[in-house]
Order: C-alpha cells, then structure tokens, then sequence
C-alpha cells in the first residue's frame, strides 16, 4: 500500500512539474483554473505541492544512497575495542559479538593463542588486514554450534533483493580435524548473545552445501535473497543439526572439531559491492592450478593442468587490481619484481572455475 501511494505521489509530482515547465505562469493556478478554490488558497497548494515534491524526490534519493554500500559494519574485524588475549573474545572487534557460545577474535596483535597467522586453531594470514573471526561448525553428535553477529549499518527493505558474501578457511591444528558443509548466512529481527542463542533451526537465507576442506586458501560463500522483513541482526556459522550436515574427518584418532576462520563479510543491494573485492565465485577442487615459486621475489609461473585457455587478476593487500592478463596457452610467467614485498592475491579464472591462491613477494 505504500509502494502504491509513493508510486502515486511521484505520478503527480511528474505532472506537476511538466505543467510548471510549459506553462510556468498558469501552473501554479492550475487548481484556481478547475473553479474549485479561491486564487489564494490554489496559489498557497500549488506552492506546497511543489516543496513537496522537492522534498519526496529528496527523501527517495537518500533512501536509495546505501544502494552500493556494505552493510556490515566493520566488515573485515580491523577496527578493535581491544587487542584479543585469548579465546572467546569476539567482543573485542568493534560491531561484533557471539551470538552463541564461544567464538574466538583473532588479531596480529596477540602473539599467542589468538594470533595472525599462528593460533591455536591453525595457521592463515587474514584475506584482508590484519584480523578475523573463528567459530565452530561441528564436534559430532553434540549439535555443537559457535555464532558470530553484528547488528547491520541499517535495516534491510522488505521485498528488496539484497547480495551476500563472506570468506571461510578451514584451521588444521591438531584436534581440528574435521570440515563440514552448511555454513551459512541468516538474518534476524532479534540480537542473540549466549544467554539467549542463535536458534539451530535448519534455515538459512544463504549457505552452502559444499563441504569446506580448503586449509591454505579462503573460499568464498556467497548468494543473494529477498528480504521478507525488516532484519537488522546478521549470523555467521551452521544453522544445521547434525543429522542434516555432512562432515569429513582427516584424523579418527583425534577428530576434534571444524573449525573455520571468517574474514570479509559484505551485505548489499548492488551485486558489485560484494564482488569487488577479491575471492573466488566456486570452491572447485578439480581445476588444477600449479603457482610457483612462492614466497617469490622476481617471477610467478602459472600452469594449468588443462590444456586451455585462462585468464588472471592480481590485488594488492587492500584489494586492489595491480595486474591482470590472458593467456591463449595453459601457462604464463608473471614478473613481480615492481612489487613492494607483502601479501598479494592471484585470482585465476578457467571457463566457468575461479582459483584463488595467496602470495607472498619477498
């Protein structure tokens, strides 16, 4: 009903305007002229349709400002409310908090158990500054679950298609020897803490059905939705029980848990925020990607184990494209030499397969 009457509201605003445009001087006595009011009164609505107008047209304007905007906010955990001493400290990211259990905040600055990138749960350099968020998605027959939310920068619109993606790698310590699938996404109205926990309720709004073993690289999850609600609350982890995730385990000794690190999350209207920065589209073990030597300081040798074609971008540390090519062979040499030594990301596309692999210049 609202759509409706804004649809309604501009309808007339558009007349109104295109009156005052070829007819400047009877516009604003254009109720006058119907005989239905006196000339003072026409004039004084016709000068209040106007502002109106001015001030409808403005209101839709901004309504719309945060089309391109992420709405997560502190989205890649840099901004900190103190540095992380150790476990289930996810308060300790500004914007960010357990919604149930006992997730951790992992930062450069701890040189311990929650540290970049050694820490107790494994080891991975953050896919974008220098820290990131861990939580548990499996033990095995407990229905176990570590959430990790944020309250969003504004409420989503119902009935608006909004983008989500976030990055996930799995630690690889010893007792985290487990990979599950079902990590996921899900929008709430309501905060959740450990006094009262994220629901498992089997529902996400995005989440995969893969299972994540990938312990070197981050792997993109990502999809889109239409909001039914107002949500203003966000969570990150399995919303799954056990009977209805799939899990590998790599030591049946000492399984321990899955565990997965988290860095990146976006939330958007446009398609393009959430793709902006670097990550793959598809976690694809079969494209068979060799990239070497690294760490490297001169020359990066790309080869494809299919005989075809592809093409790659290369970002810097805060995302941004330095080099991108096209090779019409299953190989290339790239020369890095330019490049200031840090962290940098090779992103390899082959037909409808993306790899991404981390890269270090020294």
């Amino acid at each position: 009903m609202k759509k409706t009457f804004n649809i309604f509201l501009l309808l007339v605003c558009k007349i109104y305007f295109q009156n005052l445009l070829h007819f400047p001087k009877t516009s604003l006595y254009l109720h006058h002229q119907t005989g239905n009011l006196p000339p003072e009164k026409s004039k004084l609505l016709g000068v209040t349709l106007k502002k109106y107008c001015f001030f409808l047209f403005l209101l839709l304007f901004t309504a719309r400002v945060g089309f391109g905007q992420n709405l997560v906010p502190n989205w890649s955990f840099e901004d900190t409310v103190f540095c992380p001493t150790g476990p289930d400290q996810m308060n300790g990211a500004v914007g960010w908090s357990s919604f149930s259990q006992s997730p951790e905040y992992f930062n450069s600055c701890n040189n311990g158990s929650v540290g970049i990138p050694y820490n107790t749960f494994g080891n991975q350099n953050a896919l974008h500054g220098n820290a990131y968020g861990g939580f548990i998605t499996s033990i095995g027959g407990q229905n176990y679950r570590e959430f990790i939310g944020s309250q969003l920068v504004q409420p989503l619109d119902s009935g608006i298609k909004y983008f989500v993606s976030f990055y996930v790698s799995r630690g690889s310590n010893l007792g985290v020897q487990r990979a599950s699938n079902k990590i996921g996404i899900k929008f709430s109205l309501d905060s959740y803490s450990n006094i009262n926990p994220q629901p498992i309720d089997n529902n996400a709004q995005v989440f995969t059905d893969s299972i994540i073993e990938d312990t070197l690289n981050w792997v993109k999850i990502f999809g889109s939705f239409i909001a039914d609600s107002g949500y203003q609350y966000l969570s990150i982890g399995n919303f799954f029980d056990d009977s209805l995730t799939s899990v590998v385990i790599f030591d049946t000794i000492v399984p321990g848990v899955a565990y997965y690190y988290l860095d990146c999350v976006c939330v958007a209207e446009d398609s393009l925020t959430c793709n902006s920065y670097v990550g793959i589209n598809k976690h694809n073990s079969n494209l068979q990607i060799d990239i070497y030597p690294n760490p490297s300081q001169n020359i990066i040798f790309i080869e494809s184990g299919v005989n075809d074609s592809f093409s790659f971008e290369f970002y810097n540390s805060v995302g941004e494209l330095i080099l991108r090519g096209y090779s019409k062979k299953n190989n290339i040499t790239l020369d890095i030499s330019k490049f200031s030594n840090g962290f940098y990301v090779l992103m390899v596309r082959q037909k409808e397969n993306t790899f991404i692999k981390k890269i270090i210049k020294n």
